[in-house]
């Protein structure tokens, strides 16, 4: 078993911290804002608008191909398939079941996807690290579902947009293109494929909702997620690989419930305890070193 440098890891875990950060901020910000009168669609249009419209002087200076077919593959899968299952799961599953979803399930749909897709089977360490992660995040699912109940449409679109995400993170770090040219295709990609189908026959209520809404959903989606996000993510990818990635990004339902305790006033439960210590527990075991030489980053 071969392991990345300790400043490849460095530069990695500085990236991933970045990811959850934002990821966490994501999730929180769901809760507060509770049920738009946005569809959907509309949050996705002005997530790769406002997105499309910034990343556009990246490419002007890197002037990188855009148009390959891997390159429209991970678009298809990680920008518009996963936005397209994320997004309608939010408007039918609450907010704290997409945490759980999404990030929380994130590192077994990234093993499904490694072994399908690259043929990776996962050690014996991860394993370990995987069972932590799952008691983890069940005693907040437990919580979660036992309160809200199973919405079998939000969180079965929630639970294909993991996997969207899982097979983008696989396909990323197994075509190994570089963070910034990975980042300017699948932005550009996803704003010339979507738009156009957005405004021709995607059902849409943009027009009745107040343009500061639409301002503060298009910044924090278009800049904050789908740009700033997408430049950490990828790079965490490159120097982590995914499923240690994955496994840190377990942490991001915890964290969220745990942010929730003084900016929303939720109680701070045995659950959320119980998680915050399994999801962390589970994290480091699965990345932690084992005595090897020095080698270039591997899944």
């Amino acid at each position: 078993m071969t392991h990345p440098s300790p400043e490849i890891l460095r530069r990695g875990y500085l990236n991933a911290l970045g990811v959850i950060l934002i990821w966490t901020s994501f999730v929180i910000f769901s809760r507060m804002s509770g049920k738009s009168d946005l569809t959907a669609y509309d949050v996705i249009a002005l997530r790769y608008g406002v997105a499309g419209i910034a990343i556009l002087p990246l490419w002007l200076k890197h002037r990188s191909n855009i148009f390959e077919w891997k390159k429209l593959v991970l678009t298809l899968v990680g920008a518009i398939g996963f936005t397209l299952f994320a997004m309608n799961g939010f408007k039918n599953a609450p907010a704290n079941h997409a945490a759980i979803l999404l990030q929380g399930f994130l590192p077994f749909s990234v093993a499904v996807m490694a072994y399908f897709l690259a043929g990776e089977r996962p050690t014996r360490q991860r394993i370990y690290g995987l069972i932590l992660i799952a008691i983890g995040v069940s005693s907040l699912a437990v919580e979660s579902f036992g309160t809200n109940g199973v919405n079998l449409l939000g969180d079965g679109l929630l639970v294909g947009a993991s996997l969207c995400w899982a097979m983008y993170t696989v396909l990323l770090r197994r075509w190994r293109y570089k963070p910034m040219d990975a980042t300017i295709a699948v932005t550009l990609l996803a704003a010339i494929l979507y738009l156009p189908a957005y405004a021709a026959f995607l059902p849409k209520n943009i027009a009745n909702v107040p343009w500061q809404e639409c301002l503060a959903y298009g910044l924090f989606q278009g800049v904050l997620v789908a740009i700033i996000q997408m430049i950490f993510y990828t790079n965490a990818v490159h120097y982590l690989g995914a499923s240690r990635l994955a496994m840190l990004a377990s942490i991001v339902p915890v964290l969220a419930s745990l942010g929730a305790v003084p900016i929303l006033g939720e109680p701070l439960t045995t659950a959320i305890a119980a998680g915050l210590l399994f999801a962390c527990l589970g994290a480091w075991v699965g990345n932690r070193r084992v005595k090897s030489k020095t080698l270039p980053a591997q899944d």
